[in-house]
């Protein structure tokens, strides 16, 4: 009988986990999803303010590739291509990659909603690789993906998000 009752909580106790796990990636993906429109109607998650510029951080990068400075000149800022006029403070790596796939301005709504998805695919991963009990990686998962710093690295399309 006690294993039974302990069964039930613990099924449910699972349930409830996957329950809450789900809302959070559905609401991480509809908050990357207005992140990524120009719409300012749709909600922002946290209610983090949406910048004019969709996933601003990335922009700085796919408006420097688009623009063909050389990298020396965007790295001392004797050119600037950003549209907030930030210094530029990617790597050259970065940058070569975003010219060879030919990735401008125009792609900063997409690739920062394909950074957005394999952020939050990646984080799911790796805490399922390293974390035995299902359930508590459930819990860690939904408040990781649902916290503050996470939403607002998805919002800027930060490169972090790839570290």
């Amino acid at each position: 009988m006690n294993k039974s009752i302990f069964a039930k909580i613990s099924s449910a106790s699972l349930r409830l986990a996957l329950v809450v796990f789900a809302v959070s990636i559905i609401y991480s993906l509809v908050s990357l999803v207005s992140y990524g429109t120009s719409d300012q109607s749709l909600p922002a998650f946290f209610r983090i303010p949406k910048m004019s510029s969709r996933f601003a951080d990335l922009a700085l990068l796919t408006h420097s590739s688009g623009c063909r400075e050389t990298y020396q000149a965007l790295l001392t800022n004797q050119a600037n291509c950003d549209p907030w006029s930030r210094p530029f403070n990617y790597t050259n790596l970065s940058l070569s990659l975003f010219r060879l796939f030919d990735i401008d301005a125009a792609d900063t709504p997409l690739i920062g909603f394909l950074m957005g998805i394999l952020a939050i695919t990646v984080c799911t991963s790796f805490v399922f690789t390293i974390s035995k009990p299902r359930r508590s990686a459930l819990w860690v998962l939904a408040l990781f993906i649902s916290s503050f710093p996470f939403q607002l690295a998805l919002e800027r399309g930060n490169f972090d998000l790839m570290i």
